[in-house]
């Protein structure tokens, strides 16, 4: 039985936005820049990175509070 885990239902909202935009684009029914037709690829990507900075931010301050505490 094939599993259909939330990893693959974003991946296909993601992708039918895409492709929806795209067409959009290509059609002359939006006047966006390339940038945000293409949002769907780069913006999930960047919202992984954002959160990782802010694990690590949180792990320093952390790991220096906890020094201080010695």
């Amino acid at each position: 039985m094939n599993s259909f885990n939330a990893s693959d239902e974003i991946r296909t909202v993601l992708s039918a936005v895409l492709i929806v935009f795209v067409t959009f684009k290509l059609t002359d029914e939006i006047d966006w820049s390339w940038w945000w037709v293409l949002a769907p690829v780069w913006a999930p990507i960047l919202a992984v990175l954002a959160l990782f900075v802010v694990f690590l931010a949180a792990a320093g301050v952390d790991g220096m509070r906890r020094e201080g505490d010695r």
